[in-house]
C-alpha cells in the first residue's frame, strides 16, 4: 500500500491564507485542496497527506483536516482506505490531455493573420474602455458600479432565499422562451409606472441587457437595406449594430433639448434616440421635442427605439413620461436594463413594446440564446418584490446627487473656461473643453497620473470644434473626486503652454 505523500510546497501559502467572513478554516483547506487536484498536483490515486502531518504542518488541529478529507470524499473526489489514508478518486481526470493530431508539422497558412471572415466585424468602430481602470486611483470612468454603493446584505438576503431547496426549483428548470413572472410582474406594477408606463404580460420580453435588446430590434426591424437615424454625438455600437444588419445610418445632431426632431429626414425607416438622458450628453430631450418626434412616428410610419439608460436616476426636477407612455402604440419601443441601477455584471434589461413585436423578439431571442439566465431573473424579481430594490434607488440618487454636486463645483473652481450642461439625474457629466484643447492628448496624460476619463471625441461622426470628455461618478468616491479634478485641470493648464 503506498505511504501518504509528502506535503508539497504549495501548501504553505495555505498558513497565510486568509479565511473569508463566513467561512471556516475547515472550508479553506477542502478549497485549497479542490485547487491542487484540479491543479495536478494531486494526480488520479495519489495518496494525499497524512492527517496527521498535514495538520502538523498548517498548524490546524487534526479534526479540522479530517473534516476536510470527508468533504473531499462526500463529493467524489477523494476515496478513504484503511489506517486513515486518503487518495485522490480514479473518477478525477488528468488535466492535461495528450496533444491530439496529425504527426509531423503543418506548411505555413498563406493567409495566417489575414481577415477572410464573411460576417467579420473588427473593422466596425467601438469605444475603447480601459480595462485597468479598476486600479486607477481617480476612475471617472462611465457604467461601472461602486461595490461600497451595491446592496449587498439585501441580495444576500434574497440569494440566499433563491438557494434554499424551494428555491431552486424555480430557476433550475429549462423555461424555453418564458420570463420568470414574478420578474415580469414586478416591472408591471413597479418599474415601468414610475416612467408612466403601463403594459401586460406579453407586451414585455426580458433580454441578457440593452445591448442584447438593441440587436435583436435591429435584426427584426432593419436587417434589409431600412434608413436608420441615431443622434451624434451617439451610442458608437448602436451605429456598428445597425451597420452590420444591413442598414444605411444616418447622423442626426443634438442640442440643448437633445434630438433634433426637424433634421430627420423624410423617409426614414427607424429612430434609435436617449430621450431622458442623451448619450453620452446627458441632455434630456424636452416635452416639446418627445411630441414633435411621437407626431412624425405617427405621420410618417417609422418606428422609435426609445433607449432609456440612466431613466430610474433622476436627483432633481420633474420626471417626464417615456416616449412609449405618450404614445403606446406599434411605433413605439422602450428599451430599459438594470446595468446602472444594480450592476451591468448582471446582464439584465427589458424591452416593452406591441404584442407582434415581443412575439417576434421572443422567437429571435430562443434562437440566439434561448432565454437570459432564469437565476438573475428570479434573483433581480424577488428583490423588487421584496421592496429592497426602491429603497436602493433612493440610496442610490443621494449618493449620485452628493457626488454631482462635488464634481460641478470642483469644474466651476478650478476650469471656469470649460462647458458643461448642468443635468437633473444619471451618472456622469459630459465637458466641453477649453478652446485649443484637444481630448486626445489629455486623456493620454491623465491616463499617466491614475486618471480615467473618456475621450469624448469617439462619439461624433467628425471631430468637434470642440473638444470633450465625459466624466462618469458612479465609480468614483466623492471624496476622491475634488484632487481628480485638480489633476485634469493641472493638465489643461500645461497644454495650454
Amino acid at each position: 500500500m503506498a505511504r501518504p505523500s509528502a506535503v508539497p510546497r504549495n501548501f504553505a501559502t495555505l498558513q497565510s491564507l486568509q479565511v473569508a467572513r463566513g467561512t471556516t478554516r475547515r472550508d479553506s483547506l477542502y478549497a485549497a485542496l479542490v485547487a491542487l487536484i484540479n491543479d495536478g498536483v494531486f494526480s488520479s490515486g495519489d495518496a494525499l497527506p497524512s492527517t496527521r502531518q498535514l495538520a502538523e504542518q498548517l498548524s490546524l488541529s487534526r479534526n479540522t483536516v479530517i473534516s476536510a478529507y470527508r468533504r473531499l470524499v462526500l463529493d467524489g473526489l477523494a476515496s478513504s482506505e484503511e489506517r486513515s489514508v486518503f487518495r485522490v478518486s480514479e473518477m478525477v481526470r488528468p488535466r492535461h490531455l495528450p496533444k491530439a493530431g496529425l504527426p509531423g508539422t503543418l506548411p505555413p497558412d498563406p493567409d495566417k493573420g489575414k481577415t477572410s471572415l464573411p460576417g467579420s466585424v473588427s473593422s466596425l468602430p467601438r469605444i475603447h474602455k480601459d480595462k485597468n481602470w479598476r486600479i486607477a486611483e481617480y476612475p471617472f470612468i462611465y457604467g461601472q458600479c461602486d461595490p461600497a454603493t451595491f446592496p449587498t446584505a439585501n441580495w444576500r438576503s434574497v440569494l440566499r432565499d433563491l438557494n434554499s431547496l424551494n428555491g431552486i426549483s424555480v430557476w433550475t428548470r429549462e423555461v424555453y422562451d418564458e420570463d420568470d413572472p414574478e420578474l415580469i410582474d414586478a416591472l408591471r406594477r413597479v418599474i415601468l409606472p414610475q416612467q408612466g408606463l403601463w403594459a401586460q404580460e406579453d407586451e414585455i420580453l426580458i433580454t441578457g441587457g440593452a445591448q442584447n435588446a438593441l440587436f435583436m430590434i435591429t435584426r427584426l426591424l432593419a436587417s434589409g437595406g431600412q434608413k436608420a437615424v441615431v443622434e451624434d454625438p451617439g451610442y458608437t455600437d448602436m451605429t456598428s449594430i445597425l451597420r452590420m444588419n444591413g442598414a444605411e445610418v444616418t447622423f442626426v445632431p443634438v442640442d440643448q433639448e437633445g434630438l433634433i426632431t426637424d433634421a430627420i429626414p423624410a423617409g426614414s425607416d427607424l429612430i434609435y434616440c436617449t430621450p431622458e438622458r442623451q448619450f453620452p450628453t446627458s441632455v434630456r430631450m424636452s416635452l416639446r421635442r418627445r411630441e414633435a418626434l411621437i407626431e412624425r412616428a405617427t405621420r410618417e410610419g417609422f418606428y422609435v427605439i426609445e433607449d432609456g439608460y440612466d431613466s430610474e436616476l433622476p436627483f432633481q426636477g420633474n420626471i417626464l413620461p417615456c416616449l412609449r407612455a405618450m404614445a403606446p402604440g406599434e411605433r413605439m419601443i422602450h428599451v430599459g436594463s438594470f446595468s446602472k441601477t444594480l450592476a451591468p455584471g448582471l446582464r439584465a434589461g427589458y424591452v416593452v413594446a406591441s404584442r407582434e413585436i415581443i412575439a417576434e423578439l421572443r422567437l429571435l431571442r430562443r434562437l440566439i440564446m434561448r432565454n437570459p439566465s432564469t437565476y438573475i431573473q428570479a434573483a433581480i424579481g424577488r428583490f423588487i418584490r421584496s421592496g429592497y430594490y426602491n429603497a436602493h434607488l433612493q440610496k442610490l440618487r443621494s449618493t449620485y446627487h452628493g457626488r454631482y454636486k462635488a464634481l460641478t463645483t470642483t469644474l466651476r473652481h478650478l476650469l471656469p473656461d470649460a462647458g458643461f450642461m448642468p443635468v437633473r439625474g444619471g451618472t456622469s457629466v459630459w465637458l466641453t473643453l477649453p478652446e485649443g484643447i484637444r481630448a486626445a492628448p489629455l486623456y493620454e496624460n491623465l491616463l499617466a497620473r491614475g486618471v480615467f476619463v473618456e475621450n469624448g471625441d469617439a462619439f461624433f461622426v467628425a471631430p468637434p470644434e470642440r473638444s470633450c470628455l465625459r466624466l462618469g461618478y458612479s465609480s468614483i468616491r466623492a471624496q476622491l473626486i475634488p484632487r481628480g479634478i485638480e489633476i485634469i485641470a493641472e493638465e489643461v493648464s500645461a497644454l495650454r503652454k
